[in-house]
């Protein structure tokens, strides 16, 4: 579990002046060779047409760099990694980027398809009602003003074709790109940002016409160039190892006293004398409560930094990254209390509590609103909200129970599950962060973190749950969440020779009884003990999905039955659920 502590360089120290000098120069010099060697990478990539460097010229770069730019080994590694982490961020993006833009185009498409025959069916009623005024001598006031919507109505509906081809075609261009850069492996990387580099291009304009002002906030060719190379030469990153001293080689640290640490940094290791390779400054550690880097440093474990020019003030963020999970701490929670199950979702947090048997004790929701909020907002609501959940797992000493889950699949199964109008929330759902901050919590709480398979759980709560206790969705879907972690534990056998056989015993949800089938207004699936896992719930899905299509068409059709006619138990079904898939009004009360 990595972990970022901050820290900023000590003004009142001796030589200040001169060790932001050497800071300045070590930047500018990384920087530069960084983007040499994305030049060099990218132009071999595409010379002989892959993605992905052979060994052979991985090694060649590294003994040619050191030489070339007097840097050791070490170094050159900390430039390369941060150029190949850039690089594969990038192009990991990309395949998202690819799978929504081929989605807007579907979607595109049918909206293209669903307005063009509008407008065919707008153009033929209007050359009827043109025929019938042919024919009459007196035209009314009614047909005139139906010919008149018929107009708007067809000038409308070009107006929005012409805007959907156009948008049509720039997703189109769009994905020709980010395929070609998924083909190619070049991320076509712009040191110090795009958006700066093309407001060069932007100050003429600004002092010809004044409507171009807010397009740049530069009035001169020098300002820009002199904020472009702020920008370009702005941090540099010094990769860490367990086996060096102090976890890094070009950058030791060590504690003076509390948060107070001094930083023996290598800035030209090729000099013949010491004392000339070496700067020596003091730091000030803002977030470290629970002594993880002092730990770190006697547990010898590697230590990252990353030293970021601040913009405002003329000086240095320095931030330290290490892997806190090595760092075992006492855990103070016990599932034989029980659980507490977490449903993520892109508005609240849906919270369960259970006993040690699996039944339900509390259930309560954390709001989190993220919609229209800043990076900083965000993160501000999303520690609230885990703040307050791990002060309860502490209080009641229960571990916390989430689904393991990619967050893009999350995202995309809630943006099918909802309307048009909540897309907005979803483009600030921050499944990655909230995971991330549940797990760093309940470390430095010393709860224990588990992880569940998250197949099914939405359906299972709703079908056995959510009617039984009175619960929402979601908090029926964390409700077994809680309770597959309660059964699911590993096991591990020595057997006569003295291997290791692992035996793993996961959580089988009971299946729906006949008693409570009668709520359900389609028939259960056949059931069988020698079927695969989940297949059960896999088929109730079908029937639950064909159920609501069908539901649908009758509501469209008119032929819904009226709810005075059916018992009280079974209107609340067809409310709920919709009516059978069925004709027969007598399979609502299927005991199936």
């Amino acid at each position: 579990m990595q972990t970022t502590l901050t820290a900023n360089l000590l003004e009142n120290q001796n030589d200040i002046d001169l060790i932001k000098n050497q800071l300045d120069r070590v930047v500018v010099e990384h920087s530069l060779i960084q983007r040499k060697l994305y030049k060099d990478i990218i132009s071999y990539k595409l010379k002989n047409k892959i993605k992905d460097l052979p060994n052979t010229k991985i090694n060649e770069l590294k003994s040619s760099y050191q030489l070339k730019y007097n840097i050791n080994a070490r170094q050159y590694s900390s430039i390369y990694l941060d150029l190949i982490g850039k690089i594969n961020s990038v192009l990991k993006l990309n395949k998202g980027y690819i799978s929504d833009t081929k989605i807007n185009i579907k979607s595109l498409g049918k909206t293209i398809q669903i307005k063009n025959k509008a407008l065919t069916s707008a153009i033929k009623s209007l050359e009827i009602h043109n025929k019938d005024l042919i024919n009459k001598d007196n035209i009314s006031t009614k047909t005139k003003t139906k010919i008149n919507i018929l107009e708007n109505n067809i000038n409308n509906l070009r107006k929005k074709l012409f805007y959907l081809s156009d948008k049509l075609t720039n997703a189109k261009n769009k994905l020709n790109k980010l395929e070609l850069i998924e083909s190619t492996g070049n991320p076509k990387l712009c040191f110090g940002s795009n958006k700066l580099f093309r407001q060069q291009f932007e100050i003429e304009k600004n002092l010809l016409n004044p409507k171009y002002k807010n397009l740049t906030p530069f009035k001169t060719f020098s300002s820009w160039k002199k904020s472009w190379l702020e920008s370009r030469n702005k941090s540099f990153f010094l990769v860490g190892s367990s086996d060096e001293s102090c976890g890094n080689q070009n950058c030791q640290i060590k504690q003076i006293i509390n948060n107070f640490y001094e930083i023996k940094l290598n800035i030209n290791p090729k000099e013949s004398k010491l004392t000339n390779r070496y700067i020596k400054f003091k730091i000030y550690l803002h977030n470290d409560r629970n002594n993880i880097l002092d730990n770190a440093i006697n547990l010898k474990q590697a230590i990252t930094f990353r030293f970021n020019k601040v913009d405002k003030v003329d000086g240095y963020k320095i931030s330290i990254s290490l892997d806190k999970a090595k760092q075992k701490t006492k855990i103070i929670s016990n599932k034989l209390l029980g659980t507490i199950g977490v449903d993520i979702n892109a508005d609240h947090l849906a919270i369960a509590e259970t006993d040690r048997f699996g039944n339900l004790l509390k259930v309560f929701n954390l709001p989190l609103d993220l919609k229209n909020k800043t990076t900083e907002q965000s993160k501000a609501l999303i520690g609230d909200a885990v703040k307050e959940l791990t002060d309860y797992a502490v209080k009641v000493k229960k571990p916390v129970v989430i689904e393991n889950l990619d967050f893009s699949q999350k995202k995309k199964e809630l943006k099918n599950s909802f309307n048009k109008t909540y897309n907005q929330m979803l483009s600030s759902f921050a499944y990655s962060k909230i995971i991330e901050l549940i797990k760093s919590r309940c470390f430095d709480k010393s709860l224990e973190i588990i992880e569940v398979n998250p197949a099914y759980t939405s359906k299972i709560g709703k079908f056995k749950y959510q009617d039984l206790y009175k619960l929402t969705t979601h908090q029926a879907a964390a409700l077994v969440i809680a309770r597959r972690a309660l059964l699911s534990y590993c096991k591990t056998i020595k057997n006569i020779k003295g291997t290791n056989n692992e035996i793993i015993i996961e959580n089988k949800e009971k299946k729906i009884s006949n008693r409570r089938s009668k709520y359900y207004c389609f028939d259960l699936p056949v059931r069988n003990n020698q079927r695969k896992r989940c297949n059960y719930w896999k088929d109730i899905e079908l029937n639950y999905g064909k159920m609501k299509k069908h539901s649908r068409l009758l509501k469209n059709k008119n032929l819904i039955l009226g709810k005075q006619d059916l018992p009280s138990e079974i209107t609340l079904v067809v409310h709920d659920l919709g009516p059978n898939c069925g004709s027969n009004p007598n399979l609502f009360c299927s005991p199936f």
